[in-house]
């Protein structure tokens, strides 16, 4: 949680349903080294270091845009846009931009708000009582449209029915908003934590279309992408001049995703018109002397407000439609895009008034990591860091109350909370003047420097990037633009990685004892069946967890959320049987040893077959109790 440098496809391996947030996360922190050599400085050269990266990632195609001091600069297809046609890619090849999206939600929330129409201080019981969402506290912190915007309602992202749902031709907003309503629930109280989530600007959508009167995307092509000149901008599917979509190996083709929110990332655009979105953006509003939105409306756009360590100094948390990072001392806006067979970035610096967009047909989440560094050297040429501030010495109270251990608390899926137990372990330990933030799981370290008794930076960046203080319930937290974590017991933090390293332990061993239990077996005859019994089951049952460790490996990737986990197919009605498989023979292992005192087999075998079964009950019952395993993963 706390590093600065992620290899994304170690992210991806590491939370699979969490795909869209863990992007984010790499789109914030630095990624692997760029194509190497000297920064690019002029287009030429940038283009010359991006069809480097191409070549060795075998991206197939790209699309971008260049604008330096408020200009367009260059605007190009580079590549191919159909590999097996030979199609190229043109400045007017159309790409998915994914979550860039959600940029003219909030737009057009502001442009009503310009007007008078509506308010982002408006709660959405206000506007939308008909759309159910359980929120405990809403009396006294309603879910606001800022909220929803900024991702801090505490709604979950998508489930995997909702990634799977790719009808055609596309469901309305509200029918979409209506599928998976009985589950919205606001996890924590607004604007206490964030998590990424998509339904909370199609939520925002849908309150425009009903103070506008008109469908959003009707709406957002009125008043932004005719005036702007984003002539060929979309939500639906093209029928031509259309970049194909490809995974990460840049040949295996993958179909078009009908987003079921469409307003949260079903946009398609080229070159051509996202040169327009940046222009709009560096120019504060302004684009081609027409004025599409205030100065002020695109400022609240970048600038988080609802977040509870932004009243602490930090700004690097989600705006109303702009991601804030911190860079090599500079601070960037932007936003990340993900679809299936597409990534896409807009990175932007008001100051200079320049910034980049990228947009390839491909899920290579390595190259997207390697073009963003590059375009964070090609931005900040020559642009003043600024000063640090004088460093600080740690707080008394966080010395007295505040060491210790912390859990993830605001994870984008509610049914994946369990993963973080063992991945988001972090132990604080303070300095003179910071303190040493360590990942209990991966071993990574990292140091803070104090900037406030509450605030920490990182060495050599001006601004704080994490935050330490007590909630409005009273418990303590620890706060970054990578999430929230929550001050816990020692025994909280470490008894499950504890119990799961010594399960997975007796599982393996299982395993090993298993294959000399077979190659004894050939070559002479066991007493008894009870003494069999003893040793299958639970070896059975570990083979089975296994199995479902490695599927889980096997789907987590990008890929995997539009793949076949979502509906009820072969692999995810396999999952189900598996995962009951499991449960049962975990169950039917205990009672077996139970029923069985005195085995037929030796006292080590029959101890450590024991062990063995308690431990694939413990693992059992606690995915059980997480709704992991016994429930079809459709519905999750």
């Amino acid at each position: 949680m706390m590093a600065t440098t992620i290899d994304a496809i170690v992210i991806k391996q590491a939370r699979p349903l969490c795909a869209l947030l863990l992007a984010a996360a790499a789109w914030l922190v630095s990624g692997p080294a760029a194509a190497g050599g000297p920064a690019p400085r002029t287009p030429a050269e940038l283009k010359a270091q991006l069809e480097t990266i191409m070549r060795e990632e075998r991206v197939p195609g790209m699309g971008l845009a260049v604008v330096a001091s408020g200009q367009l600069v260059w605007q190009a297809g580079l590549g191919l846009a159909d590999p097996a046609g030979k199609t190229p890619v043109s400045a007017q090849t159309l790409f998915r931009v994914g979550d860039i999206a959600k940029g003219f939600v909030g737009l057009a929330a502001l442009k009503l708000q310009e007007q008078g129409k509506l308010k982002l201080t408006d709660t959405l019981k206000q506007w939308a009582p008909e759309l159910a969402l359980d929120n405990p506290w809403e009396a006294s912190d309603p879910v606001r449209l800022a909220h929803l915007l900024e991702h801090t309602s505490g709604l979950s992202d998508m489930s995997l029915m909702e990634y799977a749902h790719t009808a055609e031709p596309p469901v309305s907003l509200k029918q979409a908003l209506q599928l998976n309503g009985g589950g919205r629930k606001a996890r924590w109280r607004p604007g206490s934590r964030a998590a990424h989530s998509s339904v909370g600007p199609a939520l925002v959508a849908y309150v425009i279309e009903k103070v506008s009167g008109q469908r959003f995307e009707d709406y957002v092509t009125q008043h932004f992408f005719l005036p702007m000149g984003m002539k060929s901008a979309s939500y639906v599917e093209p029928h031509r001049g259309f970049a194909g979509q490809y995974a990460a190996d840049g040949v295996t083709a993958l179909p078009y995703w009908h987003h079921l929110y469409r307003p949260s990332g079903a946009l398609n655009a080229s070159a051509e018109d996202m040169a327009q979105y940046l222009l709009l953006l560096v120019n504060r509003g302004s684009v081609g002397g027409t004025q599409i939105v205030s100065p002020a409306s695109v400022e609240r756009l970048e600038r988080p407000e609802t977040l509870a360590m932004v009243a602490l100094g930090i700004k690097v948390a989600p705006g109303a439609g702009m991601l804030n990072t911190i860079e090599n001392g500079v601070h960037f806006r932007g936003h990340f895009g993900i679809v299936n067979g597409g990534l896409s970035e807009v990175l932007y610096l008001p100051e200079t008034r320049s910034g980049v967009v990228l947009m390839m047909n491909s899920l290579n989440e390595l190259a997207r990591a390697r073009v963003l560094e590059l375009f964070q050297a090609y931005l900040v040429q020559g642009v003043p860091r600024p000063a640090a501030a004088p460093v600080a010495s740690v707080d008394a109270e966080l010395r007295e109350h505040y060491q210790g251990y912390y859990l993830e608390d605001s994870p984008a899926s509610e049914r994946m909370r369990f993963v973080h137990d063992f991945t988001d372990v972090m132990q604080v330990v303070f300095t003179d003047n910071g303190m040493i933030a360590r990942n209990v799981f991966s071993g990574y370290a990292e140091e803070w420097i104090a900037q406030t008794g509450r605030t920490f930076r990182q060495q050599g960046q001006a601004e704080p990037m994490v935050a330490m203080f007590r909630a409005q319930d009273g418990e303590i937290v620890m706060q970054s633009k990578w999430g929230t974590l929550r001050k816990v017991s020692t025994f909280r933090a470490l008894a499950p990685l504890a119990v799961g390293a010594l399960s997975i332990f007796l599982m393996l061993s299982s395993l090993i004892a298993g294959a000399v239990w077979a190659v004894k077996k050939l070559f002479r005859r066991e007493p008894a069946a009870v003494a069999t019994s003893i040793r299958l089951l639970p070896m059975v049952a570990s083979v089975l967890f296994f199995m479902i460790g490695f599927t889980l490996v096997g789907a987590m990737n990008l890929q995997g959320l539009w793949g076949g986990w979502g509906a009820p197919t072969a692999e995810s009605i396999a999952a189900l049987v598996v995962g009951i498989a499991f449960l049962v023979l975990s169950v039917m292992g205990v009672v077996n040893l139970m029923r069985q005192r005195r085995p037929a087999t030796g006292r080590f075998v029959y101890w450590h077959s024991a062990l063995v079964s308690v431990a694939c009950l413990t693992v059992a019952l606690y995915l059980l109790y997480w709704q992991a395993i016994g429930i079809p993963v459709w519905k999750m």
